[in-house]
């Protein structure tokens, strides 16, 4: 008892007024390293119903992966926390001596998740077992004309025009197909003999192809990758003899790809497929339903999105979104149904600039003050549990497991955000006194390293922590909310 009394009178010893907190936050942006930056910070205390600081709110600022929170606040609104992906497989023609003459239809609806082995998900190798169990149960043991693929939700721009061509063929600079396997990643395993010749191999196989492989000996592996949008893939750098190296890539065309995969599965397992792969406007009629394959709910799949940054996901709920409110899934569709709904919740879009759902093109711009309109609005929803839990928490996992100290860990719930000189930091705070926070640190154009941007970040959300709640706050019935959302009483 003794010990924890110390404990939380060290606690409030540490506690700072909504003045010094000012004042120090200011000290601290004065840092002569951080003058070549812009930056925009904005604290509300919604049971105060105060904004305790506000610097250049209405600054249009690169957004980077907090982009992110738009786009799940915009996909929970249009879809709900419960919708569902479904990715269908059929077949059409006639079954005649165990051929099946026509195809294999697969129907894809934009399922980011597809084969990517998360929380229970199915594994690619898995979806392709079932697929082959039903065409044995049809008697199919050969597919005379191919696979064709119905893909009637995204358009057909796989990459947005905005995106740096040097993010392309990265992990995370994917092509936005309505089917996609395993992220839509590959891995191009590397061999180099003791000559020095390298060979390649993609697991799983594509159709993606390196034109340009050019690695030479050295004394440790030293590997970069680049593709352009026509699916030109190269690997540079250096590798030691008689070794092997796995180099991770977004393929070019993963519906494609997951195409071949299949087929190559099925001849493996005894079922031929001929013909070819086809891409198809319309469900061929008369098709005959095989399986079905759900995703997991929607706000099952934010928390991959949130928690691990994941572009993919991003860019498919925008696409689905703009789909299913306006019959066409672009990102040009998705950035007017993104400017209602803000305005209908009564949130200003002065400035807004929206390219994709990810963040991932430099011409996103979005200001401070509509993010924290977002944010405030989430904790007020039905959904407000379901909203808090996909955000990475600082300390403890996501993109935020390795930043904080003592002081944040388990209080912050934030999404990051990260392209070339602009670092973001959205979210929650729960203070020592339990009170809610609602945050936006955004900085630009900034000369110092990332990881001194960090830091200063992270000092700032700490700052936070320490604020000391004024007695009617402390008296507050919704004191310690955030902790109350993140765990849900059973």
């Amino acid at each position: 008892m003794f010990c924890l009394i110390v404990c939380c009178l060290l606690v409030q010893g540490d506690q700072i007024s909504a003045r010094q907190f000012r004042r120090m936050v200011r000290d601290t942006l004065d840092d002569p390293q951080l003058a070549d930056g812009v930056w925009g910070l904005v604290v509300d205390a919604p049971l105060r119903g105060q904004r305790l600081i506000s610097i250049h709110p209405e600054t249009n600022f690169r957004p980077a992966s907090n982009m992110k929170i738009l786009t799940t606040y915009s996909a929970f609104r249009a879809l709900g926390c419960d919708y569902v992906y479904t990715t269908d497989f059929g077949w059409c023609g006639a079954i005649q001596d165990e051929v099946l003459r026509g195809w294999l239809v697969v129907g894809a609806y934009g399922d980011p998740s597809l084969g990517g082995e998360r929380n229970g998900q199915l594994s690619s190798h898995a979806i392709f077992q079932q697929v082959a169990n039903a065409l044995r149960t049809q008697g199919i043991k050969h597919i005379e004309r191919g696979i064709q693929i119905y893909q009637p939700v995204f358009d057909k721009e796989y990459v947005d025009g905005t995106w740096e061509v040097g993010d392309l063929g990265t992990y995370y600079g994917s092509t936005v197909t309505d089917l996609s396997t395993n992220d839509s990643w590959s891995t191009v395993v590397l061999r180099m003999g003791s000559a020095g010749n390298v060979s390649y191999e993609f697991e799983p196989p594509t159709v993606q192809t390196i034109v340009r492989l050019q690695v030479g000996v050295g004394e440790q592996e030293q590997l970069s990758t680049s593709r352009t949008p026509d699916g030109t893939f190269t690997i540079n750098g250096e590798m030691t003899v008689c070794s092997q190296a796995r180099v991770r890539m977004s393929v070019a065309r993963p519906d494609l790809t997951f195409a071949e995969s299949l087929a190559r599965y099925l001849e493996t397992i005894g079922i031929r497929v001929g013909g070819s792969i086809q891409l198809t406007d319309q469900w061929p009629a008369g098709t005959y339903p095989l399986i079905s394959i759900p995703s997991l709910t929607l706000s099952d799949l934010a928390e991959v999105l949130m928690k691990e940054s994941q572009n993919r996901y991003a860019d498919c709920f925008a696409k689905t979104v703009a789909f299913h409110q306006r019959g066409v899934g672009s990102f040009d569709e998705f950035a007017d149904v993104l400017q209602m709904q803000l305005a209908a919740d009564g949130i200003s879009t002065a400035g807004l600039s929206v390219r994709d759902g990810s963040g991932l093109s430099a011409q996103n711009y979005v200001r401070p003050e509509i993010l924290l309109g977002v944010l405030n609005s989430q904790l007020e929803h039905v959904d407000a549990a379901r909203w808090l839990t996909t955000f990475p928490v600082m300390g403890v996992d996501g993109t935020l497991e390795r930043r904080g100290d003592d002081r944040t860990v388990g209080r912050v719930w934030a999404k990051t955000g990260y392209i070339y000189r602009s670092r973001t930091l959205s979210g929650y705070v729960e203070t020592f006194d339990g009170e809610p926070l609602v945050f936006s640190i955004m900085v630009n154009n900034y000369g110092a390293s990332t990881t001194v941007i960090n830091h200063v970040q992270d000092d700032l959300v700490a700052l936070m922590v320490r604020l000391k709640a004024p007695r009617r706050v402390r008296n507050a019935p919704n004191r310690y909310v955030l902790s109350r959302l993140a765990v849900p009483s059973p």
